[in-house]
């Protein structure tokens, strides 16, 4: 009964992983081939010796089917390559299932796809190292890493801040911004102000390099004062 019940659970993680692998990957209907990077269209007869490249921004439209023998952690990377994206639409799919966690996901996405964890930073390093802005919950603010760690092992970046902007205190009902240097200096709710700013780095981070990179990038903390 056991082996029956692992069984179904597989062939119902399958024909999930094909449903969205009928959502992420390049579409080829009546004869034509659509194009999931750019939306141009083709017949699969006037394709010539490259059937599947787009002749206008000349991605590869290769189909890459997925089927029973095909292995978990394959998929994943397949899935990753047509969309590198680490978000719930994923997580939803694929977090879960057979022993499939977000940090194995996510060293698939770094090692395997986007070429390592050196090649990432190189990369995007001058993003990482740019003027950044918040705006959410009353907080309206620019940042700027001022430095930064690299822990290549844990796969992560811990940095120090310099942060310039407003708040206002809805909590309190006062809706006026207030500068950010004055109310972390406040005693009475500056720590509270100081732990929010620093969620909202780290939120910052995941939402616009990690689902993307499967890197961690964590504040360690923040000084408040003009940004350079």
């Amino acid at each position: 009964m056991i082996g029956i019940f692992i069984n179904m659970r597989l062939s119902e993680d399958i024909s999930r992983i094909k449903q969205v692998m009928t959502l992420l990957t390049e579409k080829v209907e009546n004869g034509e081939v659509i194009c999931d990077n750019c939306g141009w269209s083709w017949k699969i007869s006037e394709g010539g010796d490259d059937t599947y490249i787009c002749h206008k921004c000349w991605h590869d439209n290769q189909p890459n089917p997925i089927n029973e023998d095909t292995s978990f952690d394959e998929t994943v990377k397949r899935v990753l390559t047509k969309r590198p994206l680490l978000d719930d639409t994923f997580k939803e799919f694929f977090i879960g299932k057979n022993g499939m966690t977000l940090e194995k996901a996510r060293h698939i996405l770094i090692r395997n796809v986007l070429g390592g964890f050196d090649n990432i930073i190189k990369n995007n390093l001058d993003f990482l190292l740019s003027k950044h802005h918040i705006e959410s919950g009353g907080y309206n603010f620019d940042f700027k890493i001022k430095n930064y760690h690299v822990n290549e092992d844990l796969k992560r970046i811990d940095f120090w801040a310099i942060v310039d902007g407003t708040v206002s205190l809805v909590m309190t009902g006062d809706y006026e911004p207030r500068n950010l240097k004055d109310v972390v200096n406040d005693e009475e709710i500056g720590w509270e102000v100081s732990m929010e700013i620093q969620d909202e780095l780290n939120d910052y981070f995941y939402e616009n390099f990690f689902k993307r990179t499967g890197i961690v990038v964590d504040s360690d903390g923040f000084s408040v004062g003009k940004i350079r």
